[in-house]
């Protein structure tokens, strides 16, 4: 299986993956237009928000399996085109929940 990692994420997401014998390209620096050119021999794209998943580019991944986002957000992709053909996404939301109790923390002190 093949995955595109298009965005710099954790590299234990890489680390586990290829431990399951998967080959990940990083293609951090490929425009959007370079990325359309070459998606479909992809199964599986890792990403944080650099490329939106529209159905432009979506359709041009025919082997895509998932989409995973390391991060809460998922507004850069068309989720109902990805139900529409069996293309599973995946996310962590809970990554950001530290932040947020010390963001909150930090609000309540300076009113202290």
């Amino acid at each position: 299986m093949k995955i595109a990692i298009l965005d710099k994420v954790h590299p234990l997401i890489e680390e586990q993956l290829v431990e399951k014998g998967w080959q990940c390209d990083n293609l951090f620096e490929a425009s959007r237009e370079e990325l359309k050119q070459t998606i479909h021999s992809y199964h599986g794209i890792v990403l944080r928000s650099r490329i939106k998943m529209d159905q432009d580019f979506l359709e041009k991944a025919k082997s895509l399996l998932f989409i995973g986002r390391p991060g809460a957000g998922l507004e850069n992709i068309d989720l109902d085109y990805c139900e529409a053909n069996g293309i599973k996404v995946f996310r962590s939301p809970e990554g950001n929940r530290d932040a947020l109790a010390e963001h909150a923390i930090g609000m309540l002190l300076e009113f202290v």
